[in-house]
């Protein structure tokens, strides 16, 4: 049964005010502009209630955001004079020069979030997850096309994904697991310089109201436990 809308906006009439009606009683099937213009509006007639999500550790993110920094070099590595111009060579130069002049290896990589190393590539943590226990794996090599990658290379990169695939199992128990890469800006890639395999686990049900009305995603953990509790699994894995 079609809902209705309480109120009458002069500036929301005719298919517009049809595709926000839609936006609220069938969502899955409504656009973003309806959603977040229909809550305004909400909002502002007294009918709905702003709420918020207090998210402190975003403190130094919003502060720093005028400030020139070097993408992919945390703050606590910032003594690294370089700048590559690629986020995830940037991380590891970072995190080995700081190693190099004398920070432990724990304390350097669990600042870039750098989880595991092995030979040719690394598995480190996404800054920015979709879910818990979002991890990419990638080569150190600054390249671009999975048909790039030396042979090595693109074994290695196969293998640390099974791995990653155990470690997320064993640790998250999830109901599935998202695995892939995206080649090229136009394909959706972030970095589309240097190849990365996202790796995430998924819950039925994780897809929920925050992410369908508000497009925020609520995540139970934080970045340095999710370093920490990878770090461990990886290291039981071997």
């Amino acid at each position: 049964m079609r809902g209705r809308v309480g109120w009458h906006d002069p500036g929301l009439t005719g298919s517009g005010a049809r595709r926000a009606v839609d936006n609220v009683v069938y969502p899955e099937r409504g656009d973003s502009r309806a959603r977040t213009g229909l809550r305004s509006i909400l909002i502002a007639n007294g009918i709905a209630r702003m709420d918020h999500l207090w998210t402190p550790w975003r403190f130094a993110y919003v502060t720093a955001a005028d400030e020139a920094v070097r993408a992919g070099v945390p703050a606590s590595l910032a003594a690294w004079p370089g700048d590559s111009g690629c986020v995830f060579c940037n991380l590891v130069a970072s995190i080995d020069y700081a190693i190099e002049h004398g920070m432990s290896a724990d304390e350097a990589e669990a600042a870039g979030g750098l989880v595991k190393r092995a030979k040719h590539c690394y598995i480190c943590l996404n800054a920015f997850p979709y879910t818990s226990g979002h991890v990419m794996v990638l080569p150190y090599a600054h390249l671009d096309r999975l048909a790039a990658l030396p042979r090595e290379t693109a074994h290695e990169m196969v293998d640390l994904a099974q791995l990653t695939e155990r470690a997320l199992e064993k640790l998250y128990r999830p109901h599935g697991l998202n695995f892939g890469m995206n080649l090229g800006r136009a394909a959706g890639a972030g970095v589309a310089g240097h190849l990365h395999l996202h790796a995430l686990p998924r819950w039925a049900g994780d897809t929920n109201f925050m992410t369908t009305i508000a497009e925020t995603r609520v995540l139970p953990e934080d970045l340095p436990t999710t370093w920490r509790r990878l770090r461990e699994t990886f290291a039981e894995l071997g």
